[in-house]
């Protein structure tokens, strides 16, 4: 982990794509259709959601990290994101093309169309996955048109038709996701001992850390430090550094690739650290272990 301070930039969305041709909302801006590609590419953008989100994957893969939770999803695969901030990655991979289209929304829109459902066994959570089917699939390759068909000024209504069919779709492939939609942040105070495990092997700077947590910099470290007893740098270091030296033990992984399990890009700096906290080598370690 880097501890290093420097600009970062943020991304305020959906509020970026106002001005932009392929982005269609309605007058009152409660919901609007964001068609969005791009051809490089993007790793861990700072992403403030200043509404709440569901979004498809058309081309590529998009990982979503959260204070609580991250995973990928790839072609026709979709994530519900509630408002708040996250860290986004996006990659082209074969067809050097990443494609996406997203959909804002307020809380009152999702109420207006969707059933709570049988929520005794749903979680209240501000990142989920979200099943694709044959219908979702084509109700999203036919919103490809929209762009240079639909007007926002005048056509607010058929976008709120193709948000009400996109809730009953969704709703009928992802059962819980009525009652996800519903539910509301119980407290805005992120839990760090989530936070850590969901990212301890991402190579993440403190301020990214920060981002997620909602905090400064400053006020994250201290916080931390009050529950950790440790500084930032030296508990995640340890933690991955345990990590390893299970990997090393129970597979034939190469040193390489466990250190970037792990979170080290740098295979130098992996084993330096591993060096210093075992007193050998992961090379070493694995074979002392054999012995």
């Amino acid at each position: 982990m880097h501890e290093r301070q420097s600009f970062m930039q943020t991304f305020n969305v959906p509020q970026l794509f106002a001005k932009d041709v392929n982005f269609l909302a309605t007058l009152d801006n409660d919901l609007g259709i964001k068609f969005y590609n791009n051809s490089e590419n993007v790793r861990k953008a700072n992403v403030v959601l200043d509404q709440n989100l569901i979004v498809f994957v058309l081309e590529g893969e998009k990982v979503i990290y959260h204070a609580s939770k991250k995973f990928s999803i790839r072609p026709y695969e979709g994530a519900f994101l509630r408002k708040g901030q996250y860290l986004m990655s996006e990659n082209p991979l074969t067809n050097h093309q990443y494609e996406a289209i997203f959909f804002f929304f307020k809380d009152e829109v999702a109420a207006q169309h969707i059933s709570q459902g049988n929520s005794d066994d749903a979680e209240a959570t501000s990142l989920s996955f979200l099943k694709g089917n044959p219908l979702i699939k084509a109700y999203l390759n036919a919103l490809k048109n929209y762009p240079s068909e639909v007007n926002s000024s005048k056509d607010g209504q058929l976008l709120r038709l193709k948000f009400a069919e996109l809730f009953y779709l969704l709703q009928k492939s992802n059962p819980r996701l009525g009652h996800q939609l519903l539910q509301r942040n119980q407290t805005n105070e992120v839990e760090l001992f989530k936070l850590m495990q969901t990212t301890l092997t991402e190579n993440l700077t403190l301020e990214q850390y920060a981002f997620l947590a909602g905090t400064s910099v400053s006020t994250f470290k201290r916080r931390f430090i009050e529950q950790f007893e440790q500084s930032p740098r030296s508990w995640i270091t340890e933690k991955r550094l345990e990590i390893a030296a299970q990997i090393l033990s129970k597979t034939n992984a190469s040193v390489g690739e466990i250190g970037d399990m792990v979170g080290y890009e740098n295979t130098s700096h992996f084993i330096k650290m591993f060096r210093l906290k075992f007193g050998f080598s992961p090379q070493q370690f694995r074979l002392n272990r054999k012995e």
